[in-house]
């Protein structure tokens, strides 16, 4: 978290200075760096991409809402409804010609904005991780100052707020069994069930288990996953349906 003097937050922050000395670009040769800035401190982050190696190529735009309606916090010239998260690239170099394009990506994985609620202080919106996921499938992925909601297959995370005596979040935001007699929360590592259709209606594995859906259904492990992840305008050319979640 970048430093600034304009509100206090509940949790110990590094300075700019501190943050931009990390050795962030030890830790990989080319790659994609994500991090996300204060509105005060887009130039700083910049920067700090640049120090560690990465070309800032884009940005996502998180749009916060709560109960439907868009959040508005107060800022300096203008109020604040959202955050930004940088994009960076790192080439791998390769002899005379110098960086080239080695990286194996996706290309065009969603659209840079990300409309979400807000939860807990500070607390990201999961869809970044299921857009990080598409972009670089089986991808090893590290996450820096996580916390206990961060959470979740195939990424290696970090952080002093980690552990057991920190409360756990939810990877499935508080999602239920929407079946009327139910109605129940659905626990992190229990499997759940989901029309593979645009309604995403969402079913427990005891609830499945009874056999009583006759609609097609997709097994969905974790969060993860990206199920809830849409590919804006992008139908499948075969079926022509609006693709959800990962695409091929």
């Amino acid at each position: 978290m970048f430093s600034n003097s304009n509100f206090k937050l509940d949790y110990n922050t590094m300075s700019n200075s501190d943050i931009a000395n990390l050795e962030i670009g030890q830790l990989s040769d080319a790659g994609f760096c994500f991090l996300w800035v204060l509105n005060s401190t887009m130039d700083i982050g910049t920067k700090c991409m640049t120090r560690w190696g990465y070309e800032v190529i884009n940005y996502i735009v998180w749009t916060k809402t709560n109960a439907d309606k868009l959040v508005v916090n107060p800022g300096y010239y203008f109020h604040h409804s959202h955050e930004i998260c940088l994009v960076g690239i790192k080439k791998k170099k390769e002899g005379r010609g110098g960086a080239r394009d080695s990286i194996l990506y996706t290309r065009r994985p969603s659209a840079n904005v990300i409309i979400e609620s807000v939860r807990k202080s500070s607390q990201k919106p999961d869809e970044i991780y299921s857009i990080i996921d598409v972009l670089m499938p089986g991808a090893r992925k590290l996450e820096i100052f996580a916390r206990n909601h961060n959470l979740r297959p195939g990424w290696f995370s970090v952080g002093n707020q980690l552990g057991p005596e920190y409360i756990r979040g939810h990877q499935y935001k508080d999602l239920k069994c929407e079946v009327p007699s139910c109605n129940r929360l659905i626990p992190d590592d229990e499997i759940r069930y989901r029309t593979n259709d645009c309604r995403k209606l969402n079913v427990c594995h005891s609830c499945f288990k009874q056999g009583k859906f006759a609609d097609s259904f997709v097994a969905l492990a974790t969060i993860s996953q990206c199920e809830d992840l849409e590919h804006t305008n992008i139908k499948c050319d075969d079926c022509q349906k609006q693709i959800h979640g990962v695409r091929f």
